[in-house]
């Protein structure tokens, strides 16, 4: 018995993905910024990370203390940090 409200896909989303993977460039970019230190009892120390995720369409530099990309709204984005901070670039399309 199938459900009629899920959506299958259809020859027709693939034939897109497949056409934006070769016409479009685009990376989904987490950054985990430094967020909250706690110093236990016991002397251990735990960092939170605070992760933003950016949508990118062209990467022009990448380390862990500085990035430069531009966006998916065309806007010119540059992050400078004097401690390295660790990010997970994965393409989309």
């Amino acid at each position: 018995m199938e459900d009629d409200n899920v959506k299958k896909p259809g020859a027709f989303s693939g034939i897109k993905n497949w056409w934006l993977t070769l016409t479009k460039e685009q990376w989904q970019l987490t950054v985990y910024f430094p967020g909250e230190t706690k110093i236990l009892p016991d002397g251990t120390r735990i960092d939170s990370g605070a992760p933003q995720v950016y949508n990118v369409t062209k990467i022009i530099k990448m380390s862990h203390t500085h990035m430069i990309f531009i966006d998916t709204d065309k806007i010119r984005t540059e992050i400078k940090l004097t401690d390295p901070v660790g990010y997970t670039l994965r393409k989309i399309y």
